[in-house]
């Protein structure tokens, strides 16, 4: 089911097009609620939901997949992913 929501979002990272090695990413970082702990049991479950509807529906709005590079970026260095270029799929 993974490979068919990889497939349905191209197999290459949202932000530069390289298409190995790629991570799932939350598009909006998701955080918690305020004063609300994150169960891990909880976000993997959700995550296997909206992996399971990208495999179905061929699209998301809650994940996409980011190459380490760009995952590194968004995660550690806001301003610079922002202000990157974005090249998208290379295909």
């Amino acid at each position: 089911m993974e490979s068919q929501a990889r497939a349905a979002l191209g197999n290459a990272c949202h932000r530069c097009g390289i298409s190995y090695p790629l991570h799932w990413d939350h598009v909006n970082d998701d955080p918690p609620r305020r004063g609300e702990t994150v169960k891990r049991g909880s976000v993997l479950a959700t995550e296997y939901r909206e992996i399971r509807s990208i495999a179905e529906t061929g699209r998301s709005d809650r994940l996409q997949l980011l190459c380490p590079n760009c995952n590194y970026l968004k995660q550690y260095d806001r301003a610079a992913y922002d202000e990157a270029p974005t090249y998208g799929p290379l295909g």
